[in-house]
């Protein structure tokens, strides 16, 4: 869990969710999708988190 302290152990935190993060979205995109290049790969994935993060937050 993420706190709002401003300490390197949460910046490592963060560090290590965003690479998980990064690699769920590649696996559900490759299994969804196929094989694609490396830029609509990047391109996909920057689609997907940002749809999670505006489903996430409240306006």
């Amino acid at each position: 869990m993420l706190t709002k302290d401003r300490k390197i152990t949460r910046k490592i935190k963060e560090i290590l969710l965003t690479s998980k993060l990064s690699g769920v979205l590649e696996k559900m995109i490759r299994k969804e999708i196929g094989s694609l290049s490396s830029k609509e790969l990047h391109k996909e994935m920057k689609h997907r988190t940002l749809e999670l993060y505006l489903n996430y937050i409240s306006f």
